[in-house]
């Protein structure tokens, strides 16, 4: 009954949750729609009062597990390969666990976006090559159309001349038990690269979305663009969240600068004749002189 909707059992029944693996940012999301429950009771005038007012969200940003990477060219490429290479993990052969990477970080959509694909849902012989999730299965609850990567075509092709074409791509309950992570942490251990980085990000499972994400950012894609591809709200979430910049990012980014030293070379193109190295007025120079840059009228 909602009178049984108490702020101490709500809190219990949270903390319970997060005692057996949720995090922080689920249990806010919980907590957030029964908040909302509330008060609409109370506005329907069942509730005098509401008994969850004082019932305050935690801080997400201290929930590390929610602070994912992106996964580097040389990772992902070592990765694949190593996967590819390997044997057998929870049920899923090497081949079908490389492809599950490679629909992630080529077009971002999450494990159960990728648990609900059939063969239907890939259409690769048109133009462009598009990925379709249904409604009832993408997060944001409407029919998502992606283009594929030109590059997997042909090993997509080949892969799925082994599906049924009846059954998913992927079939079983992998997505609701969180087995996806799994294998990815086994792979990532056999490909020697660590699931934590230096500065405390994890590579899970939906980080391979966020090296999707990211590698739009890292070749320019313009931000209308990758807000579109990732399905997001708002393009903040694409800029802050989804997309972490590295030193070596920005490092590439100002090599693409104007070169300096070749402006310096031409820099004595546009010298003043009346002026020393100096600085200072040549002898006999006289003010009255034309400048070196004629003036507008």
């Amino acid at each position: 009954m909602a009178t049984d909707l108490k702020a101490s059992r709500v809190q219990s029944f949270l903390a319970d949750l997060r005692d057996q693996g949720t995090s922080i940012q689920t249990s806010t999301h919980y907590l957030r729609a029964i908040k909302q429950f509330t008060r609409w009771l109370r506005l329907e005038k069942r509730f005098i009062d509401d008994p969850l007012t004082q019932l305050e969200m935690l801080n997400v940003q201290v929930d590390r597990h929610h602070d994912r990477r992106a996964l580097s060219e040389y990772e992902v490429t070592r990765l694949l390969a190593v996967t590819l290479a390997g044997e057998s993990v929870l049920g899923f052969s090497p081949i079908d666990r490389h492809m599950l990477y490679v629909m992630a970080m080529s077009t971002g959509l999450r494990a159960s976006e990728l648990a609900s694909l059939t063969i239907a849902s890939l259409q690769l012989e048109v133009s462009p090559p598009t990925v379709t999730v249904q409604a009832g299965y993408s997060k944001r609850r409407r029919m998502d159309v992606l283009p594929l990567p030109a590059d997997i075509l042909e090993l997509a092709k080949h892969w799925l001349k082994t599906k049924p074409s009846t059954e998913r791509l992927w079939p079983g309950d992998w997505a609701e038990n969180r087995y996806a992570g799994k294998m990815l942490q086994v792979d990532l251990k056999a490909a020697g690269i660590p699931d934590q980085d230096a500065s405390g990000l994890f590579a899970d499972f939906h980080a391979l979305r966020h090296t999707y994400i990211t590698n739009l950012a890292r070749n320019g894609v313009p931000l209308a663009t990758a807000q579109k591809l990732a399905r997001h709200s708002t393009p903040v979430l694409t800029a802050q969240r989804y997309t972490p910049i590295d030193l070596h990012d920005e490092k590439l980014a100002v090599d693409q600068l104007p070169k300096l030293q070749r402006q310096l070379q031409r820099a004595d193109d546009f010298r003043c004749p009346n002026v020393a190295k100096d600085g200072t007025e040549k002898e006999g120079s006289s003010k009255a002189e034309s400048p070196a840059f004629p003036l507008k009228d």
